[in-house]
């Protein structure tokens, strides 16, 4: 008889090592979208000191994110008249210290070819994670501008769904920031000097929810009651 569980945990474990190819080791001053406007030390320690990052999402709500998001992409495919472009490649240099990688979950062109919209998908294992907000997760909207700025896109929008139930959704669309495109590059630009001159950063999230997620929360936990550190100046809008 087959050994289903090995079957799965051999597949699921070679999709998470093709996905983490994606994110191999870099040089200072190259950052991901999706670390935009967290917490500097921990990505810091994600990139100076790897060895320390322990925590992983487990490989099977990994893999359900993957289905749903590919399941989202696949419906907007079907719709007629519409034009997808997924898994687009993003590099740009928005200081000669800051090179900003990613890829965006997916994108639609006119006739022409030319960006029209620029979509993130963020699986979720409830919608009340989002509640009753009017707009998106600063993070996820960081991570969005991102695209937007250099596509030169004005319209964009994150899709929040559940893993279990793709037909539950929540929509936030967005629009060009040049409010929260400066503090980005703030964020990153302060983030790559630390790098350089191998200087942790202090241990100040950008948003309250961020330490209770943090591999790295009780070691900062003193430190900041200590110094009596509350969150970055970067979370001020």
């Amino acid at each position: 008889m087959l050994k289903i569980d090995e079957i799965i945990t051999d597949e699921l474990t070679s999709l998470n090592d093709r996905e983490r190819v994606k994110h191999k080791k870099r040089e200072v001053g190259i950052f991901y979208p999706s670390e935009s406007m967290q917490c500097q030390r921990k990505i810091y320690i994600g990139v100076v000191q790897p060895g320390r990052k322990t925590q992983k999402m487990p490989l099977g709500l990994f893999h359900m994110a993957k289905l749903a998001e590919e399941s989202v992409i696949k419906c907007v495919q079907n719709k007629p008249g519409i034009c997808v472009q997924e898994q687009v490649r993003l590099v740009k240099e928005i200081s000669p210290d800051v090179t900003i990688h990613g890829y965006i979950d997916f994108t639609t062109l006119d006739d022409d070819g030319n960006t029209t919209g620029v979509y993130e998908i963020k699986s979720v294992g409830n919608l009340s994670y989002v509640g009753k907000a009017t707009e998106a997760k600063l993070h996820h909207r960081s991570q969005l501008q991102c695209y937007l700025q250099t596509l030169g896109c004005n319209k964009g929008g994150i899709i929040y769904i559940e893993r279990g139930d793709i037909c539950k959704v929540k929509q936030f669309d967005d629009t060009l920031d040049p409010d929260l495109w400066g503090r980005i590059k703030t964020h990153f630009s302060e983030l790559s000097q630390y790098m350089k001159d191998r200087e942790i950063p202090p241990p100040m999230p950008i948003e309250e929810w961020e330490c209770g997620y943090c591999e790295f929360k009780d070691e900062c936990k003193e430190e900041r009651k200590e110094l009596g550190l509350k969150l970055n100046s970067l979370s001020k809008k």
